[in-house]
């Protein structure tokens, strides 16, 4: 959640403090690892499925990466939900 921040702040904040708990400094490049996707049942809220992928770090550890899809068969919108440690 960005808050008051613009989004492209809170994504810095969140990966800064994410990096931080997993004691590295930067990203490292991505393995061949395909993200997780779980779908949601059928409901009113329009959440249509959760996407997890773990963003290796430079220091042979990872972050985890929430995206969230919301919307219907016809029409859906991605959106980054979480930056989190992997620990």
């Amino acid at each position: 959640m960005s808050f008051d921040q613009d989004p492209a702040s809170a994504i810095q904040r969140d990966l800064a403090s994410s990096l931080t708990s997993v004691g590295a400094n930067g990203l490292a490049p991505p393995d061949a690892q395909a993200p997780r996707v779980g779908y949601f049942k059928p409901n009113d809220t329009g959440l249509y499925a959760l996407i997890e992928g773990l963003a290796p770090t430079n220091n042979g550890k990872a972050v985890l990466v929430e995206l969230v899809v919301i919307g219907n068969e016809e029409k859906k919108h991605l959106t980054l939900e979480q930056i989190s440690d992997a620990v």
